[in-house]
């Protein structure tokens, strides 16, 4: 057993190979764009950072350098839509949050590359007509072209019964509703 758990120093038994996170702490600001403005008016962005490598992600609106709070990092109450924008950022934070999460979950490490996919097209997550038309165009190389023809037509049949198809919507009713569908079509 000794190659299995080790002391350390306080006497505590540990495991001899400790999990480690293979990514560091993914960290996220909300910041001005100062370097420009419009109408003295600044783009406000998150950034997130990751292993030294930072990213922009902008949020779609722009304020005056005195409605943004450096410390608090939300718009102030001097903005007349400072309710909505502060909604924005809390929303984004919130998807980027509930990314990593779900990469911890199924035991992947989050990149900034894959963060920044999910966050710009979170359906392939819960549509499974935009899954799978994600995984054509990725598997378009790594299969003969006869079976990508194949496999795009049962798609593109799939994608005239339901678009979209959402992942939880799937059971044994769905296939039957599915089967009969393309019954009256003629399909087998």
């Amino acid at each position: 057993m000794s190659n299995i758990l080790f002391y350390n120093s306080n006497g505590n038994c540990l495991p001899n190979s400790l999990p480690t996170m293979k990514a560091g702490k993914l960290n996220c600001k909300i910041r001005l764009r100062t370097d420009y403005a419009t109408d003295k008016k600044h783009n406000v962005y998150i950034q997130v950072s990751l292993n030294r490598i930072v990213k922009r992600i902008p949020l779609g609106f722009s304020v005056l350098q005195t409605e943004f709070s450096k410390t608090d990092q939300r718009i102030r109450s001097k903005n007349k839509y400072y309710n909505d924008y502060n909604l924005i950022i809390e929303k984004k934070l919130a998807d980027i949050n509930t990314i990593e999460i779900n990469y911890r979950l199924q035991g992947k490490t989050v990149n900034l590359d894959s963060l920044l996919e999910e966050l710009n097209n979170p359906t392939a997550r819960i549509d499974f007509i935009q899954f799978w038309t994600d995984e054509m165009i990725r598997q378009k190389d790594l299969i003969s072209p006869e079976t990508w023809k194949q496999q795009n037509s049962t798609l593109n049949k799939i994608r005239a019964f339901k678009n979209p198809m959402l992942f939880y919507e799937i059971n044994s009713e769905l296939i039957e509703d599915l089967k009969g569908f393309y019954k009256k079509k003629g399909n087998n």
